[in-house]
């Protein structure tokens, strides 16, 4: 990551990328100049099971929601985006608008 990308980011991600090689794609006709071809999914997704279940119904906090979601294997949108950048599957400035609002 180049020196000084990190002010540019949440601090947590920004240590996650510190010295780290990232890809931006050189670009070709058959992509359009991009870099990159097709579609790749950047998600969240949260499967609600009965422990998830009772805590929605009893109005738990947020804190224990989001206990319970990692407990379950719930990853942050984030997350999922810093994986697909260091795979190289996307570049910084296509999960760039993910990653500023990771909190």
């Amino acid at each position: 990551m180049p020196p000084g990308e990190s002010l540019r980011l949440p601090a947590a991600i920004g240590r996650q990328l510190e010295g780290r090689t990232l890809v931006r794609g050189q670009g070709c006709a058959d992509c359009r100049h991009s870099g990159y071809q097709g579609r790749a999914l950047v998600a969240e997704l949260m499967r609600v099971g009965p422990a998830m279940a009772g805590l929605i119904a009893e109005a738990s906090d947020r804190a224990r929601l989001l206990g319970q979601a990692e407990a379950e294997g719930w990853r942050p949108l984030a997350d999922h985006a810093v994986t697909m950048l260091l795979s190289g599957h996307t570049s910084l400035d296509e999960v760039r608008p993910l990653l500023l609002d990771a909190t």
